[in-house]
């Protein structure tokens, strides 16, 4: 998280700009997107507000909505926010640079360049704002149409963006609580989150989780290696090492990642893990559907989990859980715009009667989520996801 320090450097860039961009910008009726839902960018934003008015956060009167920012790539970069401080009109523009989630605009009196906008927002630079439709790209101000080759020399220098990641928390007030179906194949399941050495491998990853779930049950998926403990009769798999690492780096070749994009397809995926497979002996790999008409069937899911089938979970856009429960329950959500690839090993349904009286079901696939802290997580099947394909996996 950016500290403020940073911040304020920040906002005498800022400050300096506002007058400017008053002059420059006329106010209009605004059009929002969304509105704040406490992630990341949205913590960002209003400590930087709260340090510029320096007032008490309960003193402090102010509404706000972003929208999405695409760097000049069409990837996704941070938002723009419209906002009302104590009766001020003004925008931000906070996006993710090198990692670090930075405010590089903030003006007063005026409204957000992009009001106008008829297409994809997209942020070149400092002070420099576009609008893309259609792949064609046009200056915010007067509609003006670049050429091919102005985007090309603006790309050079322009910031450029990647899947937007962030993390939000929530707690459940219930006056009841009941459990609803369950499954998990085994006591604590594969977790593979970070190889080094290979980028955009969420598929290749996920596709090792896979393997090590099933080299229990065929040996030698992974040579020279026991993939699990007993404790009782409780199945733990080991935890992440060098050696189940090494399973991804080699899937990574046999999917053939990046090689025509950044990411795997899903046939390359299908097509590698085969691959793999059969180098080790074993040629028949099943792909069981849990799509009906092309959408996602939670119950088709649950059935090939049931019959000890393991999930690959396709998906655009998602959110998964780390969930703490007790009297209260704390979720803890990781939330990416981004397409992703994960395994799913179980399932978990709940029930809440909420304080209010209204009931509230959540249903969930227990995940290896692909990142460090969500290793083993839940992926709520019904908030803020696009699911594009989901297959049980069988190795014989």
């Amino acid at each position: 998280m950016q500290q403020t320090t940073q911040i304020k450097k920040l906002l005498v860039i800022a400050l300096l700009s506002a007058i400017l961009l008053a002059a420059l910008l006329s106010a209009t009726s605004m059009a929002f997107a969304q509105p704040l839902d406490n992630d990341d960018f949205d913590v960002v934003f209003l400590e930087t507000a709260k340090e510029l008015y320096d007032t008490p956060s309960e003193e402090l009167m102010l509404t706000a909505n972003k929208e999405l920012l695409l760097d000049i790539r069409l990837n996704p970069l941070g938002y723009v926010y419209d906002f009302v401080i104590n009766g001020e009109n003004g925008y931000a523009t906070v996006i993710l640079i090198d990692d670090v989630i930075t405010v590089t605009e903030f003006a007063l009196e005026t409204r957000s360049p992009y009001e106008n906008a008829k297409g994809n927002k997209v942020y070149v630079n400092y002070l420099y704002h576009l609008y893309e439709t259609d792949g064609e790209f046009f200056t915010v101000t007067d509609n003006v149409k670049l050429t091919q080759q102005t985007v090309d020399a603006l790309a050079e220098k322009a910031y450029k963006g990647s899947a937007i990641t962030s993390s939000r928390t929530e707690t459940i007030t219930y006056k009841s609580k009941t459990p609803g179906a369950a499954k998990n194949l085994v006591f604590r399941h594969p977790a593979i989150t970070t190889v080094s050495g290979i980028t955009n491998a969420c598929a290749p990853i996920a596709g090792a989780n896979l393997i090590q779930y099933w080299d229990r049950l065929n040996e030698n998926l992974i040579p020279n290696y026991t993939s699990y403990t007993k404790l009782g009769t409780n199945i733990v798999y080991k935890t992440e090492n060098a050696t189940v690492q090494q399973v991804a780096v080699q899937l990574y070749k046999d999917m053939k990642t990046n090689s025509t994009g950044e990411g795997t397809t899903e046939d390359q995926f299908k097509n590698g893990f085969k691959t793999y497979c059969s180098r080790q002996g074993y040629n028949t790999v099943n792909y069981n559907s849990c799509m009906s008409s092309n959408k996602f069937s939670y119950n088709l899911a649950k059935q090939r989990l049931d019959a000890g089938q393991p999930l690959a979970l396709f998906v655009d856009t998602f959110t998964i859980a780390k969930i703490t429960e007790g009297n209260t329950d704390s979720i803890k959500y990781l939330v990416s715009n981004a397409c992703h690839v994960m395994a799913g090993f179980g399932y978990k349904e709940v029930s809440y009667v909420l304080t209010n009286g209204t009931t509230r079901n959540d249903y969930y696939i227990a995940v290896a989520g692909g990142f460090q802290e969500y290793g083993i997580s839940f992926y709520n099947v019904n908030l803020d996801t696009q699911i594009d394909d989901v297959f049980g996996v069988v190795i014989s």
